[in-house]
């Protein structure tokens, strides 16, 4: 089926749109991770927490502070939080003095 020359013009005005909202989606993403704040990461490859230990394939907490990531070991209510998040079995809840 041969399109017209209108039609050809607008497909690949409509393909090049596509693929740059397909980027801007995927920027967006970066930057909210990027954002300073503690967010839960479960790192593949060993990572060096704040406590200098390695830890790989066990969740933790991690952040960017505008030049390089930082990790953490979760807190009890951040494990508490991070258990209700996937489902997990209810936790005992930490007390408070």
């Amino acid at each position: 089926m041969v399109k017209n020359r209108a039609e050809l013009v607008a497909a690949r005005i409509a393909g090049v749109l596509a693929v740059l909202v397909f980027f801007a989606w995927i920027s967006r993403g970066e930057s909210q991770i990027k954002d300073g704040e503690w967010h839960f990461y479960a790192p593949s490859d060993p990572v060096v927490v704040s406590d200098g230990t390695e830890v790989a394939g066990s969740p933790i907490m991690s952040r960017w502070n505008g030049s390089a990531w930082e990790y953490r070991h979760m807190t009890q209510d951040e494990e508490i939080a991070f258990n209700d998040l996937i489902g997990g079995p209810p936790m005992p809840t930490p007390s408070r003095p």
